[in-house]
């Protein structure tokens, strides 16, 4: 069930976004308010655009890297390989698929669990990266100045 982490994510973001705008606009003029809205706009856009570029990236070399490390143990006379081998095409015999072909088809198997393992070892790496950037950059906050109340115009609201 995904509804319960969205939520959770939903939740923890709407608490992080007022305090960042508090701080970003919190010392800017009035009268430049809209010129500074369009900045941090554009500044979170393109954070979260180069951010999930370099993800993407990131994710991709580690799957390929993975991919490689686990293929080593795809070699015929390694025990577990042999009898999954077996299994998995005397099962595709047993579907209906024949018996020239269950091999091939078989081995298209093993590759696409191996893709996913691959992926799935690669989404850690990503998740573990994102938790480590978080905990170097979180005493960050320690450092923000609160924000210089701006007195409002008579009238003002």
């Amino acid at each position: 069930d995904t509804a319960t982490p969205l939520l959770l994510r939903g939740l923890g973001l709407g608490f992080l976004f007022a305090p960042i705008n508090q701080v970003a606009y919190g010392s800017v003029e009035p009268r430049e308010a809209q010129q500074a809205a369009g900045l941090i706009n554009l500044s979170r856009q393109l954070g979260g655009s180069f951010g999930i570029a370099m993800l993407g990236t990131y994710v991709a070399n580690h799957t390929a890297a993975h991919r490689s490390a686990l293929v080593q143990y795809l070699a015929v006379g390694n025990p577990l390989f042999d009898q999954r081998m077996a299994q998995t095409t005397a099962g595709l015999i047993a579907k209906g698929i024949a018996p020239g072909n269950a091999h091939t088809v078989a081995l298209k198997v093993m590759d696409g669990i191996v893709q996913k393992q691959a992926m799935t070892m690669s989404y850690d790496d990503a998740f573990l990266m994102i938790l480590g950037l978080f905990l170097i950059t979180a005493p960050a906050i320690l450092i923000l100045k609160k924000p210089k109340a701006i007195a409002m115009p008579a009238g003002a609201h």
